[in-house]
């Protein structure tokens, strides 16, 4: 029977694929053939290197030297040798030889750093003593390269005494590497072992002079502190304080041994009969105590502080208002910063200036005692506390403000409408009478008329935060009763015609963003019946 097309072409397609999987059997057989084939090539090759280099161990440059040589592949040839694999005999002092070779001369600068990483462990595995000498001294090679290209750092640095960096200093080869990098870089970013070699007086390399200039030309002025150091105690070169000073400009605010070390040399200024001298060293020595979170709780910084109160006890009981202002401002932080005899003169200053000061430093004093209390300074509290007291009972009642006073009717827009309220659809009219400071600071406020606590506790913090300077020019210096005017809080239903004005005269209006009307909607049932 002679089979159907459909039959046909079954079969043609079930001999296609045979055949395919037939031909990538093959193909896969062929490249596992190739691929032993390749690896008894590469051990066969290894095993001539190998003989070559046992038989010509006393003579290693003929190897090295040989035409078809390969760093890479003598590198392998040294590690089938001391393994005794790949079909070489095993002879690990040949193989140490090789690397020593691959490493080069000089340790420090060499490009092979896996070959001498390799050196390295071999050494150790030997563990004879003079093979341990070599590892520990190839180590130490490593971590000082380490510094420049990040190898064996924090491993190696890790158990070094400074016996053993002394020793490692005085060693030529070192040196010569130590300085090559500082002299690229110099002026850049500092070679740290090279300038420890320079500053330990111990050391060989002892070089407080070029030391100096080297931290001089960092902009980092990493080392400030020693070099300024050596200026000051003229043990290994003359004293030089100018130059001391401009070393520790920068490191002052930051560190408490730069702070310690340039505080003498400011301290003799402030003695100074030039009043422009002495004013610059205070302000020098303000901004190193006080810029900085690190000085905030420094007892050495506290001490700088106390000795400069008595420059701030006498502009607090001189005539200049600017100057009693600008120390009370500064006595300020040091009472924040607990320091007992910055309070005892702020405080009285304080309550001198609130009853009988002149306007501009009671505004002062009030806006320092509130920072005071806001630090947790339960002393000014009572003083403010007293001073309202004091002078509530002589406040100016000023009756009904209006809306153009102090510029009130610009504090508000329509974002200012709380959110809350619009959801809700809450409006209404809110009155409040208040009590304005002498500086035009609302300080309390009580609602008489009342739109909903939503609307109420927005208007408050809205005068609380916006209504500043709120001037009296017949009540200067005195605490002010006053009604603000009213304000109007309405919602905007979006409508073509608005609706008619209901505010009262003379009323804050805020108008909610558009609300539009919600859709109807009807649901029918269209069930037959």
């Amino acid at each position: 029977m002679k089979p159907s097309l459909f039959q046909r072409s079954f079969l043609a397609v079930v001999s296609l694929g045979f055949a395919s999987q037939l031909s990538a059997t093959t193909y896969a057989v062929h490249v596992v053939k190739l691929d032993k084939r390749e690896m008894e090539r590469n051990i066969r090759s290894d095993a001539y290197w190998c003989a070559k280099a046992t038989w010509h161990k006393n003579d290693l440059d003929r190897i090295f030297n040989h035409k078809k040589a390969k760093l890479d592949q003598l590198s392998d040839v040294a590690d089938n040798i001391f393994e005794g694999k790949s079909r070489c005999k095993q002879n690990r002092a040949l193989a140490i030889a090789i690397m020593e070779r691959l490493v080069g001369p000089d340790p420090l600068t060499t490009e092979r750093r896996d070959d001498l990483r390799s050196l390295v462990l071999r050494h150790e595995t030997i563990a004879t003593t003079q093979s341990k000498a070599r590892a520990k001294e190839l180590r130490r090679l490593m971590w000082v390269r380490g510094y420049f290209f990040e190898e064996y750092v924090q491993k190696e640095g890790r158990n070094l005494t400074a016996e053993d960096k002394r020793e490692l200093f005085s060693n030529d080869a070192v040196w010569k590497f130590l300085t090559s990098y500082a002299a690229r870089y110099a002026g850049g970013q500092p070679s740290m072992l090279y300038e420890e070699a320079l500053f330990d007086p111990l050391s060989l390399r002892h070089d407080p002079v070029k030391y100096v200039a080297r931290v001089e030309a960092n902009h980092l002025r990493d080392g400030a502190e020693n070099a300024a150091r050596l200026l000051l105690d003229a043990k290994y070169m003359p004293r030089d304080a100018a130059r001391a000073e401009a070393l520790l400009v920068k490191k002052a605010p930051y560190s408490e041994e730069a702070l310690v070390l340039i505080f003498p040399l400011i301290e003799a200024r402030l003695e100074s009969k030039d009043v422009v001298v002495r004013d610059a060293a205070i302000k020098q020595l303000e901004g190193y105590v006080n810029s900085a979170e690190l000085h905030k709780d420094s007892p050495k910084a506290d001490a700088i502080r106390k000795r400069l109160i008595p420059f701030y006890t006498a502009d607090l009981k001189g005539p200049d208002l600017a100057k009693q202002s600008e120390a009370a401002t500064a006595l300020t932080q040091y009472t924040i910063l607990k320091i007992v005899e910055a309070e005892q003169l702020l405080m009285p200053w304080l309550e001198k200036n609130l009853s009988q000061g002149a306007l501009d430093t009671n505004h002062v004093a009030r806006s320092i005692l509130r920072q005071l209390i806001r630090s947790g300074n339960s002393t000014a509290a009572k003083i403010l506390e007293a001073d309202m007291a004091r002078l509530y009972a002589k406040a100016i009642d000023v009756g009904q403000l209006t809306a153009e006073h102090g510029n009130l009717a610009k504090i508000t827009t329509e974002n200012d409408y709380p959110p809350r309220a619009v959801r809700n659809e809450e409006q209404g009219i809110i009155e409040a009478s208040v009590i304005i400071a002498p500086d035009g600071r609302i300080v309390e406020a009580q609602i008489t008329r009342s739109a909903g606590e939503t609307l109420d506790n927005a208007w408050l913090s809205l005068v609380s935060r916006r209504a500043r300077r709120l001037t009296f020019p017949n009540a200067e210096g005195r605490y002010v009763k006053a009604k603000l005017p009213p304000v109007h809080f309405k919602l905007n239903p979006c409508l073509d015609s608005p609706s008619p004005d209901s505010s009262p005269q003379g009323a804050i209006v805020v108008i909610a963003p558009c609300i539009e009307a919600a859709p109807i909607v009807v649901l029918r049932n269209n069930r037959m019946n």
